[in-house]
């Protein structure tokens, strides 16, 4: 859809908005993706903003994808999901990220970092270690 449409809509497959369309209200449907505006109320299975996309209200959906780019500005609840929102833990570590528990002058202590980032020399080196 391109240009503006006030009210309320629903729709049992995919809704799009079009780069110059504007929708304000509530929305019902599958799918909904934005490259224009939306001003509102939706529940939806899947909502993709698209980098030209600008999204403002409470969304409820299953999936949710923001291209780089796009906007959303609001509130977003799973679709289907309690009032309240549990927060749990990842289930996978993040990678790239070393957890080896020393910090990093325990770490330039023991030789594990390049001789650049070694700023002390062996007298300061012991006085690290005994403190």
């Amino acid at each position: 859809m391109d240009g503006e449409v006030a009210g309320t809509v629903a729709c049992q497959s995919i809704v799009t908005i079009g780069r110059k369309g504007l929708l304000k209200g509530d929305l019902t449907a599958k799918k909904l993706v934005v490259s224009g505006s939306f001003d509102g109320c939706c529940n939806v299975d899947s909502l993709e903003i698209t980098k030209t996309g600008k999204v403002m209200g409470e969304i409820r959906a299953t999936e949710l994808i923001i291209a780089k780019g796009g906007r959303f500005t609001g509130h977003c609840r799973e679709k289907d999901a309690p009032q309240e929102v549990a927060v749990t833990e990842a289930q996978e570590p993040v990678k790239g990220i070393e957890r080896s528990g020393k910090s990093t002058i325990e770490r330039c202590l023991d030789g594990k970092l390049p001789a650049s980032n070694q700023a002390a020399s062996s007298p300061q080196k012991e006085r690290l270690k005994t403190g």
